[in-house]
């Protein structure tokens, strides 16, 4: 018995110390828990952050891009220009002055020009920065006289725009070989549906329209004939018309008097037409009493 005694014993003390250990593992538990809460909640409070980060960051880009390309509104980008060794700012802003004034025919004003790039197998990109934003737009006005060169001049953009126009030259392409306008204004591709072939057709089609409605309406009479049963006799200019003399009229005031009360007889103001006649005025009548008469 003593030695059961003991073993029970020994077994609450187990107890005790495994009650002890859980009540701890909950107390950790909980303190996790709590932790965990706030790291939650940090953690959104950091998503939330970092998403108004990244929106402000999407609207800032472009108009960073927007910002860079308005600083290059004066620059051109010459490309295929032959670029010697060791060549300094000096000889390319003569090389660019000089294809300007014979290509062109502007003598340009430039302000500063370099070459951008690494050195590789072909000449580097000149760019070439213009005084006045007018000049620049004149000298790319003519940038079709260099068809029959392998130099080409084009508008000076920021990377993310170059990239962007690059996306959209096979569609401008496509468009075009369709018959279409297209054109590239900034970031954007501009088509049309019509073409200059279909312009010049509706035109044809549509005067000879306008013809046939002219040749399809009647002429129109100002002046019609009075309809008579008489013939209309037809009189030569060159023959000589009768004109028999009229009445004597006497412009005087006696005359005038005397005839005009001939063509205008007096009218006759007794004689009403029944359907003019105007009605009678209705009296009402009135009994009045009799007087009663006087014995005599």
């Amino acid at each position: 018995m003593e030695t059961v005694n003991e073993a029970i014993k020994d077994l609450r003390n187990e107890l005790k110390d495994v009650i002890r250990s859980l009540e701890y593992a909950h107390e950790e538990i909980n303190a996790l828990k709590s932790s965990l809460k706030t790291v939650n909640e940090e953690k959104e409070s950091l998503v939330s952050e970092c998403q108004s980060l990244r929106k402000l960051l999407n609207e800032t880009i472009p108009r960073l891009d927007y910002i860079d390309d308005q600083s290059r509104r004066f620059n051109i980008r010459f490309s295929g220009v032959h670029e010697a060794k060791g060549e300094n700012a000096e000889q390319t802003e003569h090389k660019v002055a000089k294809l300007v004034a014979d290509k062109i025919g502007i003598t340009p004003n430039l302000e500063r020009e370099h070459r951008v790039g690494k050195h590789g197998s072909g000449p580097r990109d000149i760019v070439a920065r213009f005084a006045t934003q007018r000049q620049r737009d004149a000298i790319l006005a003519k940038r079709s006289q260099l068809k029959d060169t392998t130099i080409y001049m084009n508008e000076d953009f920021c990377p993310a725009t170059v990239e962007m126009r690059k996306k959209l030259i096979p569609q401008l392409k496509t468009a075009r070989a369709e018959g279409k306008y297209a054109c590239l204004s900034y970031r954007k591709l501009i088509i049309r549906s019509f073409s200059l072939r279909q312009t010049n057709s509706n035109k044809e089609t549509t005067t000879d329209k306008n013809e046939k409605k002219s040749t399809s309406m009647k002429p129109i009479e100002l002046f019609s004939p009075p309809k008579t049963n008489q013939p209309i006799s037809q009189h030569d200019d060159s023959s000589p018309q009768k004109v028999e003399a009229g009445p004597y009229i006497d412009k005087t005031e006696d005359g005038m008097n005397d005839q005009l009360d001939n063509r205008t007889p007096p009218r006759d103001t007794s004689r009403v037409d029944s359907d003019l006649a105007l009605p009678k005025p209705i009296r009402e009548t009135v009994k009045r009493p009799r007087r009663p008469q006087s014995k005599k």
